[in-house]
């Protein structure tokens, strides 16, 4: 179905979080006076019921981005009213270790009546501290490994350290256990869910000054061993006068990739929408008649088959549900 080029920007959702930092509320300013604790994400393109993004400029300017998707959904892809909004896309900023923790499957959320589906997701690291480290995967070879050294507190033999620096880029499949590290600062795509299982917490208390909840025997079920995943290098790198674009990922569950340009490039989104994030510096994008100045933190969705051009030094991380990705054209 041909649908008009349309593209728009989002006004994010942030959150706090107990282990967050300072960088989202000083990259977005404060959210209209409610947020008063640590903001650790930044839910920049989200049609999830605990936090929907809202558009921010254009024709639909004022609606809930889940509202517009269930009203105009050929704008998105091949989508139906009742269908649930494909991907998030995330800015999390650490100031403290995350909890270790785990996403179920499809399969697994399903038979444990979870209100969302299973969670794949994969960070860009923008940011970290020299010799930085996450955990990736575990090294018990067995699910009766693992829950052996559990119960013995055996953290440090069970977890796996793997060293990170900007510019990394880190796949998650359901049932990889991992936590980001403190001082981290990553952007986030992810399949829109928000179901997590804690293995390990660090005896961290709540805002009510109570353990948080863990999730030990969920955890455990949602799982794979043996898992000894590593970073991911970029499937592909095309360059050109000026610009680069770094595909990490194609196809299932998402697309993502990386352009950083000094020059204008041409983009167009094929049969699905396009986020696109911008990860640093500041352009204007234009597309028909129309254009539109970005920056650091700006996200924007390019709806299905529109075409546009960026201009600017600026570094964009595009993301795209499963289907057919941007296409870059110099």
């Amino acid at each position: 179905m041909a649908v008009e080029n349309l593209l728009f920007k989002l006004r994010p959702v942030l959150k706090e979080r107990i282990w967050g930092g300072r960088r989202l509320s000083k990259l977005f300013g404060p959210a209209e006076g409610t947020l008063v604790g640590p903001v650790g994400e930044c839910w920049a393109l989200s049609g999830h019921p605990d936090g929907e993004s809202l558009v921010d400029s254009g024709p639909f300017k004022g609606m809930g981005l889940y509202e517009l998707f269930k009203l105009r959904p050929e704008l998105f892809g091949d989508f139906s009213p009742s269908d649930r909004f494909p991907i998030m896309v995330k800015l999390i900023d650490a100031n403290e270790d995350l909890s270790i923790q785990v996403h179920p499957d499809d399969r697994l959320a399903g038979e444990l009546g979870e209100p969302d589906p299973g969670k794949a997701e994969c960070w860009y690291v923008l940011d970290c501290p020299e010799g930085a480290s996450i955990v990736l995967g575990h090294n018990g070879d067995t699910v009766g490994q693992v829950t052996e050294w559990i119960l013995e507190g055996m953290w440090d033999r069970l977890v796996r350290r793997v060293p990170i620096r900007p510019g990394d880029f880190v796949f998650i499949p359901p049932g990889t256990v991992h936590s980001l590290c403190a001082g981290a600062f990553v952007a986030e795509v992810q399949i829109s869910s928000d179901v997590t299982y804690r293995l390990y917490d660090y005896q961290r208390l709540g805002p009510d000054g109570s353990p948080r909840q863990l999730h030990v025997d969920k955890a455990l079920r949602a799982l794979q061993a043996p898992q000894r995943p590593l970073p991911k290098g970029p499937m592909k790198v095309h360059r050109g006068d000026g610009w680069e674009e770094r595909v990490f990922l194609r196809g299932s569950p998402f697309s993502v990739s990386v352009v950083k340009s000094k020059r204008s490039i041409s983009l167009s989104a094929l049969e699905s929408f396009l986020c696109v994030g911008v990860m640093s510096g500041e352009g204007r994008i234009r597309w028909d008649s129309q254009e539109i100045s970005v920056s650091t933190g700006d996200h924007l969705v390019a709806c299905r088959g529109t075409r546009f051009v960026l201009e600017g030094a600026v570094e964009v991380l595009l993301s795209s549900p499963e289907g057919k990705p941007a296409v870059v054209c110099p």
